[in-house]
C-alpha cells in the first residue's frame, strides 16, 4: 500500500508540471496570436527557400543556416514551424527529405539503383536513421514502400 501511495503521490507531481508546461506553452500562443500574419509570412518564405533551394538534401543543413537565408532568427524561424504542425525544425527537414526519397524512388528503377542512393541524395547520413524517420512518416520501411510501388 505505501508503495502505490509514493507512486500516485509521484504521478501527480508529473501531472502537475505537465499541466504548468502546457499552461505556459498555450499562453505563449495566445500572447504570439497578435504575431500570427508575421510567423504565416515567415512560414510561407521558409517553404518557398526550402523548395527552390532544396537545402533539405545537404545532412549537415541547420536552423541557424536557414535564419540566415530567411533573414529571421532561430526562435522565430521554430515558432513559424510549430504553428504550422511540426514538432520542431528537424522534423521539418525530415518531411521534405522523406517526401523527397518517395520521389526518387518513384523516378528510379529500384532494380538499377540502391537505396543508398536515394536516401543520401535525400540529405541523410546513415540507413538506421533513414529508416526510422522513413517509417515514422510512412509507417512502413522503405523496402516495403518500394514493394507496394512496384505491385501497382
Amino acid at each position: 500500500m505505501c508503495i502505490f501511495l509514493h507512486y500516485k503521490d509521484r504521478l501527480r507531481k508529473v501531472q502537475l508540471i505537465y499541466d504548468k508546461k502546457c499552461n505556459s506553452f498555450k499562453n505563449r500562443i495566445t500572447a504570439d496570436e497578435n504575431n500570427i500574419s508575421t510567423i504565416i509570412s515567415l512560414f510561407e518564405k521558409i517553404e518557398t527557400i526550402m523548395i527552390e533551394k532544396e537545402f533539405f538534401t545537404n545532412p549537415k543543413f541547420t536552423i541557424s543556416q536557414l535564419s540566415i537565408e530567411v533573414g529571421a532568427n532561430n526562435n522565430y524561424i521554430s515558432q513559424s514551424i510549430r504553428y504550422h504542425g511540426y514538432l520542431n525544425f528537424n522534423h521539418y527537414v525530415n518531411k521534405y527529405r522523406i517526401n523527397h526519397v518517395k520521389k526518387l524512388i518513384s523516378e528510379n528503377d529500384m532494380n538499377k539503383i540502391k537505396l543508398f542512393y536515394i536516401y543520401n541524395k535525400a540529405g541523410f547520413n546513415n540507413q538506421s536513421t533513414f529508416n526510422k524517420v522513413f517509417k515514422d512518416f510512412e509507417g512502413i520501411t522503405p523496402s516495403e514502400y518500394i514493394e507496394q510501388l512496384q505491385k501497382n
